[in-house]
């Protein structure tokens, strides 16, 4: 694969990410959120292992999964999927999509630190000041006083989020004797199995209203393409995009791209629902992405330094 197309599998992964949370808070409003997200990871699992079934038939070297590791998929898949989107899924009601987009680009804040502490290296000591004025930025888009967040649901919703953030650099973290063992694709799409399983328990209740909506709702024609654009599009396309993306441009210039998810979340809403954002909100979100940039620069140098050097599983 050249650059140029690995470049734009890179764009069209993070395009489709920053959409994502779009699609996800225009769908709480009209579907069964439990409902909508059993079938997010149905259709992702169902792409997913036809992808894995024509790619087996290619390369009969791919390994299968192994009985003993039937448990560490389903613990890290609970945690690292089902908890984080549960979480994700309830701060939606309080916050925009705007919000939830940048909170989750604060990921490498926690994530850093976790690894530090986990693996006994030191972080950047930068690292720590540029964290504190990202979330600043955070507090400028919020557009709120302390007490006025304090008292509004806000808080709750940006609680959350960081609840599903912590669970997703828990999963990160305990995740590497399986990427050791396995695939991407085929790590992908076990979990997305689990993921389903698991939802289809929650979203039984719920059963009844979907089938209503998909039949009756004036819009049921957009829900069902906003239903197969999270299903297909952000939970299995555009990991595929990225994934392949990454293995020829390096993990370094990949993880940039991600800082622009937040940016097309903004545009997207903008575009489609008019949602406009102040010269101090555009400030704030200018803060988060510059901060988080130079943060992945400064881990990048710390690991470089540390003779630390990820392998990507193909």
């Amino acid at each position: 694969m050249n650059k140029p197309l690995a470049h734009l599998l890179l764009f069209l992964a993070v395009f489709l990410w920053g959409i994502n949370f779009v699609s996800m808070k225009y769908l709480i409003n009209v579907f069964p959120p439990l409902s909508m997200i059993f079938i997010r990871f149905l259709l992702a699992a169902v792409f997913l292992w036809t992808v894995l079934f024509i790619k087996r038939r290619r390369t009969a070297a791919m390994k299968r999964l192994q009985k003993s590791d039937y448990k560490s998929i389903l613990i890290t898949s609970s945690y690292g999927i089902v908890i984080y989107f549960y979480f994700q899924l309830f701060a939606f009601n309080y916050l925009s999509a705007n919000m939830a987009s940048l909170i989750c680009a604060l990921i490498p804040i926690f994530s850093i630190p976790a690894e530090a502490l986990y693996y006994k290296k030191k972080s950047h000591p930068l690292t720590y000041i540029l964290s504190a004025i990202s979330l600043y930025g955070v507090y400028m888009v919020l557009n709120m006083s302390p007490q006025e967040a304090l008292a509004s649901n806000v808080i709750w919703g940006i609680a959350l989020m960081i609840i599903s953030i912590l669970c997703w650099v828990l999963y990160t973290l305990t995740i590497d004797g399986l990427q050791e063992k396995y695939d991407t694709l085929s790590m992908l799409t076990y979990q997305s199995t689990v993921a389903a399983v698991l939802f289809a328990f929650s979203a039984m209740g719920d059963m009844t209203d979907s089938i209503r909506v998909l039949l009756y709702h004036d819009d049921a024609l957009i829900i069902i393409c906003n239903l197969l654009f999270l299903g297909i599009g952000s939970s299995a396309l555009a990991y595929l995009f990225y994934i392949n993306g990454m293995k020829n441009v390096g993990v370094q210039l990949s993880s940039l791209y991600m800082n622009f998810i937040p940016i097309i979340t903004a545009i997207t809403s903008y575009l489609l629902y008019e949602t406009s954002m102040n010269a101090r909100q555009l400030l704030g979100m200018l803060l988060v992405v510059s901060a988080i940039v130079l943060i992945n620069k400064l881990d990048a140098l710390m690991k470089r330094e540390n003779g630390s050097f990820e392998v990507i599983n193909e």
